[in-house]
């Protein structure tokens, strides 16, 4: 976790972009990272040039660090939400990219019930709010996050 961040950030596996490879294409040889003796054995066995699998790996780490920072400004977004719809009780402990479900999991302690919940967010969604910002989807998301914590009669 970052200083002052009050939630912890799950990211696991990678997926890079279009805009992440070619990145990946104009990297130095010289300033690809790596292998490990399991990467450099994988890279072996699939038959992938070493240089190809480095940039594979460097992609993936492209990928994973805007991930993560997605996951930073959708957790800032929901804590905002949390206080100023719900007050202050309600917690959000993590913000976890689920790749295999495309969306996010937002875990959040819910005095209400007693125990921590999770809230589904699909990736639409949190991409409507995170990268472009669109108040309708912002809306959509608050009224996601009430209702995912049992507050349904909270929702305007």
């Amino acid at each position: 976790m970052e200083p002052g961040q009050m939630f912890e950030i799950h990211v696991s596996g990678y997926q890079s972009s279009v805009e992440e490879a070619r990145r990946v294409r104009r990297v130095p040889t010289s300033d690809l990272p790596e292998l490990t003796e399991e990467e450099l054995e994988a890279a072996k066995k699939l038959s992938v040039p070493v240089e190809s699998y480095q940039r594979m790996k460097l992609a993936g780490a492209y990928g994973r660090q805007r991930m993560e920072k997605k996951a930073k400004a959708l957790g800032e977004l929901v804590q905002g939400i949390l206080e100023r719809r719900l007050g202050s009780g309600y917690k959000l402990e993590d913000v976890a990219w689920q790749g295999a479900r495309l969306r996010w999991l937002l875990r959040i302690n819910a005095p209400n019930l007693g125990r921590t919940v999770g809230v589904p967010v699909p990736f639409e969604l949190a991409d409507d709010v995170v990268d472009s910002g669109v108040l309708s989807a912002v809306g959509k998301l608050g009224d996601l996050i009430v209702a995912g914590v049992g507050r349904e009669e909270m929702i305007s």
